[in-house]
């Protein structure tokens, strides 16, 4: 339910309010993923939010790709996912593979 994942959110991020108004539970979104790949396969989420997408695929031994346009790419999402692959995610779904990493870029639109 959303009610499960304001949750994970206020624990994740605690002090800093809701950051969104619909977040998804991350065993939803377990779900999602291992009905729909494999491990080692790519998860694409164009609008990550608050990167619950790609913590659930990193937890399920997925790759990833995410794009966020907000602010919140880097207070949310990077720090979820630092998080996660260091194993320090207490919230949602354990994880089965640990370690690993990621590249965050900024793009910069020009005009």
């Amino acid at each position: 339910t959303s009610a499960e994942a304001k949750r994970e959110i206020l624990e994740l991020f605690p002090g800093d309010g809701e950051p969104f108004d619909t977040p998804k539970p991350e065993r939803l979104l377990a779900r999602i993923v291992e009905v729909g790949s494999d491990p080692g396969d790519i998860v694409l989420d164009p609008y990550a939010g608050s990167g619950t997408t790609a913590a659930v695929a990193a937890k399920l031994g997925r790759r990833w790709v995410t794009v966020e346009a907000s602010e919140g790419a880097r207070t949310l999402v990077h720090s979820r996912l630092v998080r996660v692959i260091e194993g320090r995610a207490p919230t949602g779904i354990p994880s089965t593979y640990l370690g690993g990493g990621f590249r965050f870029c900024r793009v910069i639109s020009e005009g």
